[in-house]
């Protein structure tokens, strides 16, 4: 959406949005770079407050740093002045941002956040009205998935496009794709024309852990009288004895690399799990297994494979993303990997 028809529409639609405020008057403003300046009548105050806003057209981190950067040097001028970003929909990840620079907000969608000296007013909960079609839907999902995996597992380094391209596999055309979308979630920075870098991988996860689930993967469950240590092992050595790829998963990775609680499962990645159920015994059941075959959604989840005891593990950040939506005790399995491992 333009601005311009971001604020007719939410001139128009202020007092249907906002029934417990009402918009004054318009004023008109010296300032250079004020998109909105308006005196919004405040319930229980004998005068209206004078509001600055800047209008922006997606509600974006990225856009709300910037937008509220610019706010605050023009109420740096005039102290009278509130300021309030104005969007089609502000996320929750903008919401916070907003709060803590000390910047209201109103949206089409009908939440808002003002907060200033004897007033205190939040709508929240309502959804999107005005969402749009992305060329990329998601950078956690399919091969796109490559790109912040790769970042999260090198935090310090520096990339060019090209050199993202090459460790993920993926076209120059597709990473800038997804450098663009985790430029708007404001988690990587450009230090130059060329160079980029994550500098809030803890967001990046934390992002990452929202959208995904152990469930993408094509499961295959399956019921063994071995103990678990021997199925993992076993596993392991007939995938060797075959050349197929795989990688202890979930609780069965963890537990070699930050062991925290018991479990009666074992998890692993195969990329031919049909190849080896003979050869191991194992028994197909649609219930009771002990045994979970993960045929991965994407080459990416075996990138950053680490070993122990001569055994492939899957890195510590595909284990935290598989484990934290894994019912049962995986949150808390996953959350002490991050503080005893991942550390960020």
């Amino acid at each position: 959406m333009l601005e311009k028809e971001i604020t007719r529409i939410f001139l128009k639609e202020f007092q249907s949005l906002y029934p417990a405020l009402s918009v004054r008057r318009q004023l008109k403003s010296k300032e250079k770079g004020v998109d909105l300046l308006l005196d919004v009548y405040v319930p229980d105050q004998k005068i209206a407050k004078k509001i600055v806003s800047e209008v922006i057209a997606e509600g974006f981190p990225k856009y709300i740093r910037i937008a509220s950067r610019q706010l605050k040097i023009l109420c740096e001028k005039n102290k009278s002045l509130y300021p309030v970003i104005i969007a089609p929909f502000i996320s929750e990840d903008g919401r916070k941002i907003c709060k803590e620079e000390g910047i209201g907000f109103f949206d089409l969608s009908g939440n808002s956040y003002l907060a200033f000296p004897g007033t205190y007013i939040e709508t929240k909960g309502n959804s999107n009205r005005y969402r749009t079609e992305r060329k990329i839907k998601s950078v956690f999902k399919g091969k796109s998935s490559r790109i912040p995996r790769i970042m999260l597992l090198n935090t310090s380094r520096l990339w060019t496009m090209r050199e993202l391209a090459n460790e993920a596999s993926l076209s120059v055309g597709q990473v800038f794709k997804v450098i663009t979308r985790l430029e708007e979630l404001d988690v990587i920075v450009r230090k130059n024309q060329t160079a980029i870098q994550l500098n809030k991988p803890a967001a990046l996860l934390d992002l990452w852990r929202a959208e995904y689930s152990y469930t993408f993967n094509e499961n295959y469950e399956y019921y063994s009288l071995s103990a678990i240590p021997e199925i993992e092992k076993s596993i392991a050595e007939e995938c060797q004895r075959q050349s197929i790829r795989y990688a202890l998963a979930l609780f069965s990775g963890a537990n070699r690399i930050a062991p925290f609680t018991r479990y009666t499962k074992a998890f692993v990645y195969v990329d031919d799990p049909l190849a080896i159920i003979d050869k191991l015994n194992l028994k197909k059941v649609d219930s009771g297994s002990n045994v979970v075959l993960l045929r991965p959604y994407d080459d990416g989840v075996y990138y950053g494979l680490q070993k122990k005891d001569r055994i492939n593990i899957t890195s510590t950040i595909q284990l935290y993303v598989d484990l934290y939506g894994y019912r049962g005790r995986g949150e808390e399995q996953a959350e002490f990997l991050r503080s005893q491992v991942i550390k960020f």
